[in-house]
């Protein structure tokens, strides 16, 4: 709850409190969709895909909040432009969390996971490495990158999944059901 309850109290007082009721709506989303997502995991918790996440997680949404926060609003664009961002952010964000895009979870650090994932390994790395070097400035971008993998893979899926149907694939054979013997 915590992942949703500080990014909301954050951007209401960054700026969304300038809005009155319409800011305090806005910063919401955030706290209530985090509460949403986080019930919706504990009832898929049965089932649960441990190498994927259905939405966007709930540290990942308060942390692009607070790195963006901290090293880009009202610094490197202007205010109006800083005001509009906060509010896709503060929209984008809650809506990401209970979508049903996949978002790869990050695989526990041990040398078959290396072996198994490099690729994730690989862009974990580097994601550190730059947010090291540019003293925590590099976090925000890793982020973005990290929300806009999960949306363009998803569209890849999709997009290939209707190829499939299109081109007569059977349910079953789409799914790589095999018949029981």
């Amino acid at each position: 709850i915590s992942f949703g309850v500080a990014p909301s109290f954050l951007i209401y007082n960054i700026y969304l409190n300038e809005l009155g009721d319409i800011g305090i709506v806005i910063s919401s989303l955030i706290m209530v969709f985090a509460a949403l997502r986080l019930a919706r995991f504990n009832v898929q918790l049965v089932g649960f895909d441990k190498d994927k996440f259905n939405g966007l997680p709930a540290p990942m949404s308060a942390l692009t909040i607070v790195c963006y926060v901290l090293f880009y609003h009202d610094k490197i664009f202007s205010s109006e432009v800083s005001q509009v961002f906060i509010i896709i952010l503060a929209i984008g964000l809650p809506v990401l969390m209970v979508s049903k895009i996949k978002y790869e979870s990050l695989p526990k650090p041990s040398i078959y996971s290396i072996k198994k994932n490099p690729l994730v390994f690989i862009i974990l790395f580097i994601g550190i490495v730059i947010t090291i070097a540019t003293n925590g400035e590099g976090s925000f971008s890793f982020c973005l990158f990290y929300i806009f993998s999960g949306i363009l893979i998803s569209l890849k899926n999709l997009i290939f999944k209707k190829q499939k149907i299109e081109k007569g694939e059977s349910p079953e054979e789409h799914l790589n059901l095999k018949k029981l013997k």
